[in-house]
């Protein structure tokens, strides 16, 4: 049944629907388009290009069922640059995994770093907070993808009378002298832990897993939600989060771009949606640094709705500058049946007439950028690519979709100028990671 699946996917899946300015030609037959499963379903977590092909992280919900239990699995697939699996999949048991970077020696790579987490379940524990307890896993490999050595952020108090705190881990960075930055959040050892605020810390470490120093953050009772991706630039550290009022749910949220010195005690923020609404979603989900033959700075992809469920989607972006702070007027919104009618974002960004959500970002040689995101169409989730410019003017979009739902998890630039895509594909109830390649102008590629 699989291989069918595989096969209808890779044979017409994928429909490409041009949407620019000028027509144009429907794209070749034989494109870069690739397809992984495994036994399970597999989801996308991210993907990073390295020097002779790309390096993806996912995940695998394995039921076993000879003995009546499920657990997750991290997936690690290596490919060629022609996206052809060049080893089997790296199977690691325990935990999820949620970024991946390559750890790199005067350019070749000689391992990689995986972050994520761990969920522990015990019902009889004492205190019903410590039920279930999250840490947060780093996974050292070598080049061959086999697991030399782990890290974690843990809670390792024992007495059965103490609450725990719960920690996850959720993006990373790989500073170029090696040292690895790890962004997650926490939950404070309090009886009422559910209800708490997820708060963001950083954990940095050098030599490999030697912790260098730990900062945890609190947000005055307010629950953040932080972005995919962290980033190091002499000596400052910025990503992106949502941040709300109501701990737990993201009721009135709006987006956060935290700045730190490394080691600092406190970020500095800009925010923008603060006090715009009062029954809002806006959540950042990837923040990705400019080209540096442009403006500079960073880029940043979310989703907008005026409905705390996000029913009412719209896809945004907007500009920061080097030092983390919002750019006035940079944000812009998007729609996918506005932009059908008229080549352009919203004026009003409370208008949605389909469901569109922001996932990955990246930069663009011209100075743009290319937002990847879904459009719900027809009960499935189809991917959809936008280019806009420096100042976040439309360019062209494109939308690729077929059988199941295609969500984007990563989307990256090649030197040559084309677009890699990275996610995952849900057919029923099975799930396949995809790897896809565009050119420059969206346009499916050989």
């Amino acid at each position: 049944m699989r291989n069918s699946i595989i096969y209808i996917l890779a044979a017409s899946a994928l429909v490409l629907t041009c949407k620019n300015f000028d027509s144009a030609d429907p794209s070749p037959r034989n494109t870069f388009l690739k397809f992984y499963e495994g036994p399970y379903g597999i989801t996308a977590a991210a993907m990073e290009p390295i020097p002779d092909g790309y390096i993806i992280v996912g995940n695998m919900i394995v039921d076993d069922v000879a003995n009546d239990t499920v657990f997750v699995e991290t997936v690690i697939i290596k490919t060629d640059d022609r996206g052809n699996r060049t080893q089997d999949f790296s199977r690691i048991a325990g935990g999820t995994g949620k970024a991946i970077k390559p750890l790199l020696n005067s350019g070749a790579v000689t391992g990689y770093v995986v972050v994520g987490d761990v969920i522990k379940v015990n019902p009889l524990e004492e205190q019903v907070a410590n039920v279930s307890i999250t840490s947060l896993r780093g996974l050292l490999l070598n080049d061959n993808l086999v697991l030399q050595d782990t890290f974690q952020v843990a809670d390792l108090r024992t007495s059965p009378a103490e609450i725990k705190v719960d920690f996850t881990g959720e993006a990373l960075e790989v500073t170029d002298d090696g040292r690895i930055i790890v962004l997650g959040t926490s939950k404070r050892a309090v009886p009422n832990q559910q209800t708490q605020p997820a708060e963001p810390f950083i954990i940095a470490y050098k030599n490999g897993k030697t912790p260098d120093w730990f900062k945890r953050y609190e947000l005055n009772d307010r629950t953040s939600q932080n972005s995919r991706s962290i980033h190091y630039n002499n000596g400052k550290i910025i990503w992106a989060t949502a941040i709300a009022d109501v701990a737990g749910d993201f009721v009135n949220s709006w987006v956060g771009i935290p700045i730190i010195d490394e080691n600092s005690i406190y970020p500095n923020f800009s925010v923008i949606g603060q006090n715009t609404n009062t029954d809002q979603l806006f959540v950042p989900k990837d923040i990705q640094p400019a080209n540096s033959t442009s403006f500079g700075g960073y880029g940043v992809i979310g989703t907008y709705s005026d409905d705390q469920e996000g029913a009412k989607g719209n896809i945004f972006f907007l500009r920061v500058d080097i030092n983390g702070n919002i750019i006035p007027g940079s944000d812009r919104y998007f729609d996918a049946v506005q932009l059908d009618g008229s080549n352009s974002a919203l004026t009003n960004r409370d208008e949605s007439f389909a469901i569109d959500e922001g996932e990955a970002i990246t930069a663009t040689q011209d100075g743009g950028f290319v937002l990847a995101g879904s459009v719900t169409a027809n009960s499935n989730k189809n991917l959809l690519l936008i280019k806009v410019n420096a100042f976040g003017d439309l360019v062209w979009y494109k939308t690729f979709g077929g059988g199941g739902d295609e969500v984007p998890a990563t989307i990256r630039e090649t030197a040559a100028g084309d677009l890699v895509i990275c996610g995952t594909n849900t057919l029923g109830n099975y799930s396949t990671v995809f790897l896809m390649k565009t050119d420059k102008n969206g346009e499916l590629t050989n």
